[in-house]
């Protein structure tokens, strides 16, 4: 008996999609980040993670994490009106339940179904990937422990000789103090606090009869989750799937557990780098509408691509937390042999891109045995290098980023690298990053997308005809990249230059204050949002003047302290120049900051100084 798909089944069609990831509340923001590489990496708020209790730079400290930053969404609510749902419910359950439900909505209502309207309700089934559910799960078991602290606070008073009409209040403050975060347990807080009852939540909501139920493949969980609803319209069991993740979880537990594991990066993430940091976490949720594509087709609803092969694995051997590169070979092996395409003619794999240097070897290595021979190269890329790892999330991610890629027509550009794996710029995988967006070349568009959990591999196969319409791109003759790949690849230095004025010292003062009280909570795609901000605010200056060269939230919130406390003693004559700030009080002239790579980094990070400032004849300054 073989082990082996028996042969390539119907494709099946991707006909609606729905997300909300960090900096992306929908696919059309997705797109965008990709195509624009944003990042959005920040440091974690004391209101999702305590630093000051799990932080030490010190990797061997016990129980701590030295990674400081995280992708995290900013400011959704969920409307529990909207959607009918009672407070006392809504209070007990854990919010990933809320993101998934409302996500599934904006998918289905983008497939032209709203509100599940017109689909046949027994017959569609909803399949999520998730592993913790979020943080309320765990604030439920907290409570639960009081009577375990109550237990250790009693003896340590009662060590101490505290005599017991001052040990009672204690307590009974103490009490008062630990419960008050956590809400009552109540009938609807188990069932709140379990992945499996996010899918029958979503099942209930619409009316759908046909199965919901959560599949916990760790960071592979939402891509096996698209693969088990594949399979189920595969044959027959379901004529309508939604498939996909949500992971809204920040646990210490997981936190402090993946830094002892050495897979948590300390700044910036870089994934297939020669010099790879490790990953950064993230949160969110995909969702994907499935059907069979002759169905969708049958009923005149456009498809965003096919799914035409899938294929997962188990790595044979005893530990989980070593990359197995065989086990990731069978799942890529399986996966092109169940769509009958051959992998040397693939244009786009959505790597898993761990960003770690044994995981991304392995992941690499697989590859390079799947395109052996390959005469073209394949662009390579991963998303979590725009919004980290979104764990159960993480495969619905980079799914719906290439179904996007594909239906628009355009190969995206790869994020977080400076000089690429040398398993990329050997040849040995028949890979590339790509530096810009490029058009898809003619003809049928293929590609493939990873997830891998420990233990635990995933890949599916997308297939799209290439449409002839005035809303796509064409990009008839653009050529195939060659098989080269010794260029030296590298991001663009991420230095910004913070261009400030007003109309006095005082007030200048205080919008550095303002800078230097907002800089440390902002993303990394945010700095260059506000440095455009004031570039764009420049142009009608006032007589005061100051720029900041930064290249991360510290700098920047560093050097706007130090600006304030310089003003009071600018020369109303002389620009004065400190390392990465320029000021003037009502100085004639126009200054330009030559911001070259060997300075990029800052003067915190290996350059002298951050820029160069040069006096122009008199003109509009700055």
């Amino acid at each position: 008996m073989t082990s082996e798909p028996a042969g390539a089944t119907a494709p099946i069609a991707i006909i609606g999609m729905g997300c909300r990831f960090p900096d992306a509340d929908d696919p059309a923001g997705l797109l965008d980040l990709v195509l624009t590489r944003r990042q959005a990496f920040r440091r974690l708020p004391p209101c999702r993670v305590d630093l000051a209790d799990y932080y030490s730079p010190d990797r061997a400290a016990p129980d701590a994490t030295y990674s400081a930053r995280a992708a995290l969404l900013e400011g959704w609510r969920f409307d529990l009106e909207a959607f009918g749902v009672p407070e006392p419910v809504y209070r007990a359950t854990d919010p990933a339940h809320w993101l998934a439900l409302e996500t599934v909505a904006r998918a289905l209502a983008g497939a032209g179904f709203p509100l599940g309207q017109g689909l046949a309700r027994s017959r569609t089934g909803v399949i999520i990937g998730n592993t913790l559910t979020g943080d309320s799960s765990r604030a439920a078991a907290l409570r639960l422990r009081w009577p375990y602290v109550r237990r250790v606070l009693t003896e340590a008073l009662a060590a101490g000789n505290i005599p017991s009409e001052r040990a009672i209040p204690v307590l009974r403050h103490a009490a008062q103090r630990y419960l008050a975060p956590f809400p009552a347990i109540t009938d609807e807080t188990l069932a709140g606090s379990t992945p499996a009852a996010i899918a029958s939540r979503i099942c209930g909501y619409f009316g759908f009869r046909g199965g919901g139920y959560a599949v916990d493949g760790s960071q592979a969980s939402s891509l096996l989750a698209v693969a088990s609803a594949c399979t189920a319209l595969a044959v027959g069991d379901l004529d309508v799937a939604i498939a996909g993740g949500v992971d809204i979880s920040l646990d210490p537990l997981e936190l402090v557990g993946l830094a002892k594991t050495g897979a948590l990066a300390r700044g910036d993430m870089r994934v297939y780098d020669e010099n790879p940091t490790g990953f950064l976490p993230g949160e969110g949720c995909g969702i994907v509408v499935l059907m069979r594509s002759a169905d969708a087709r049958l009923n005149g609803l456009p498809v965003y691509a096919e799914i035409a092969g899938w294929g997962a694995s188990t790595a044979g051997q005893a530990s989980m937390a070593v990359p197995d590169a065989h086990s990731q070979f069978l799942a890529l092996h399986r996966a092109y042999q169940r769509a009958r395409i051959a992998p040397a003619d693939v244009q786009l794999i959505e790597g898993h891109g761990a960003g770690t240097a044994a995981a991304d070897t392995t992941e690499l290595s697989a590859l390079a045995e799947l395109r052996a021979g390959a005469r073209q190269v394949a662009a390579l890329g991963s998303i979590k290098a725009n919004i980290g790892n979104t764990k159960a999330a993480a495969g619905a991610a980079g799914l719906i980023k290439t179904v996007l890629a594909m239906s628009t027509g355009f190969i995206p550009p790869a994020t977080g690298f400076s000089r690429p794996h040398p398993l990329l710029r050997g040849g040995q995988a028949a890979l590339r990053l790509p530096r810009e967006t490029e058009p898809w070349p003619d003809g049928p568009r293929i590609a493939g997308v990873s997830a891998m959990g420990p233990g635990i591999d995933v890949h599916v196969v997308l297939h799209r005809q290439q449409a002839r319409g005035r809303h796509e791109r064409r990009s008839r003759g653009a050529p195939q990249p060659p098989l080269e790949t010794g260029v030296v690849t590298a991001l663009p230095p991420r230095t910004n230059a913070y261009l400030l004025h007003a109309p006095d010292r005082d007030a200048l003062g205080a919008l550095l204050a303002r800078i230097a009280l907002v800089a440390p909570w902002l993303s990394d795609a945010e700095l260059g949002d506000l440095a455009c901000q004031l570039a764009r605010d420049a142009s009608d200056q006032g007589p005061v003047r100051l720029a900041i060269v930064a290249s991360n939230q510290d700098q920047l919130t560093r050097l706007a302290s130090q600006g304030t406390a310089l003003l009071p003693g600018l020369d109303g004559a002389r620009l004065t120049c400190r390392p990465g700030i320029y000021a003037a009080d009502g100085v004639q002239g126009r200054i330009t900051l030559l911001l070259s790579d060997s300075a990029a980094a800052g003067p915190d990070e290996g350059g002298s100084h951050a820029g160069d400032a040069v006096r122009q004849p008199p003109g509009d300054p700055f």
